[in-house]
């Protein structure tokens, strides 16, 4: 919506992040406008200023290797979520691979996605904000709906993703 949100891309190589600027409109955004940053934060190229969520993304390429790409948005059943302070009953990615568990849900705010380039940035995003609307009418159809247990969790993610996965067509 309008100016909110901002998506970022990192070259490992060169340990330099490409972040949208902040309050630009992304109809009116040209390529010049984007801002070239160092890991600490330091502008690189660019005469507008960063995105003001800038901090998040460095602090999730530092702890996420893997990361390539982020996107910050304000979705409307994901920014629910966050702005109750409620969780999403959804697995946390403490612990876990950051691109099996490719988002987050920050409290007060809003949702932070990231994948291996910026498209599946924007994917996980779109699957984020649906797993929210459904967890949304979960909660409004049954408030005291219990999680599933663990080892169904395992099975439907194992099904899809694990070295036995069946779900799908081989590749």
């Amino acid at each position: 919506t309008l100016t909110w949100g901002n998506v970022s891309g990192i070259s490992r190589a060169d340990r330099r992040v490409v972040i949208k600027p902040s309050g630009v409109e992304y109809e009116s955004m040209a390529l010049d406008d984007m801002v070239v940053l160092d890991m600490e934060g330091r502008v690189i190229y660019g005469r507008l200023r960063p995105s003001s969520d800038t901090p998040a993304h460095l602090e999730l390429y530092r702890a996420f290797p893997a990361i390539g790409s982020i996107v910050h948005m304000h979705s409307q059943y994901a920014t629910m979520f966050a702005q109750a302070c409620r969780e999403i009953p959804i697995e946390r990615f403490a612990g876990l691979d950051p691109l099996a568990t490719p988002g987050v849900v920050v409290a007060g705010h809003a949702p932070f996605v990231w994948g291996k380039n910026c498209a599946d940035a924007i994917r996980n995003g779109f699957i984020l904000e649906k797993i929210a609307e459904l967890a949304l009418g979960t909660l409004q159809l049954n408030p005291g709906a219990s999680p599933l247990p663990a080892h169904i969790q395992n099975k439907h993610y194992q099904r899809k993703h694990g070295p036995d996965a069946y779900y799908g067509q081989k590749r």
